[in-house]
């Protein structure tokens, strides 16, 4: 009679037994892994940062052509749709849009759209009194030299440099052909003979 018990009960302990094993190995491997999740962290990555504040300065090679597809234009007429996307043309780069970009790089509170507007050889006229804007008629290293030729066409470039001796070399963007960055040289004697203005347009 005490045999159908005793068998019972070691029937109930094996299966108590073997419940706890089960447990315990299905537990098992859920330690191990936070244990390795501890001992082995993500390994971090270096941190990026781009200094959006920054703006890269595009400088051109004198007789060269730039056209819609130069990255000299790309570049300048993204910083331009920065400003205003009205300020860009299309085509080869011109001289508004490259006397725009350098003016901007110099005074950053000077209208571009009020000198876009304005007919060019009269820009000076419409900045003429604004803060840290000085017209007048002698040369200086950067400012916009504004003149008009014997036909009264608008003749207008960026000044690179002044000689010792009143010499300027003048920078522009041609029209003929369209697109190419272009450098005079001028005496005192042949620039004055023009009768142009000069803008500066920081101090």
């Amino acid at each position: 009679m005490w045999a159908p018990s005793f068998l019972s009960v070691l029937h109930d302990l094996w299966r108590f037994f073997w419940r706890i094993d089960d447990s315990s190995s299905a537990r098992l491997p859920v330690l191990n892994t936070r244990a390795v999740a501890v001992a082995r962290p993500a390994p971090s990555r270096p941190l990026i940062t781009l200094d959006t504040q920054r703006q890269s300065v595009v400088q051109l090679n004198t007789g060269t052509l730039y056209t819609d597809e130069s990255i000299e234009t790309i570049l300048i007429r993204n910083q331009l749709k920065s400003y205003d996307e009205h300020l860009v043309q299309s085509g080869n780069l011109n001289l508004i849009e490259w006397l725009l970009y350098k003016i901007h790089l110099q005074n950053k509170s000077i209208a571009l759209l009020a000198l876009r507007m304005s007919p060019l050889g009269l820009w000076h006229q419409t900045v003429k009194g604004l803060p840290d804007v000085k017209v007048g008629i002698e040369p200086a290293t950067s400012a916009l030299m504004e003149w008009f030729d014997e036909s009264r066409e608008s003749q207008v470039g960026l000044i690179e440099r002044v000689s010792p001796d009143n010499t300027i070399t003048l920078r522009t963007i041609s029209s003929v052909p369209s697109g190419t960055y272009t450098e005079y040289t001028f005496t005192e004697q042949v620039w004055k003979n023009f009768g142009p203005v000069f803008t500066r347009f920081r101090s």
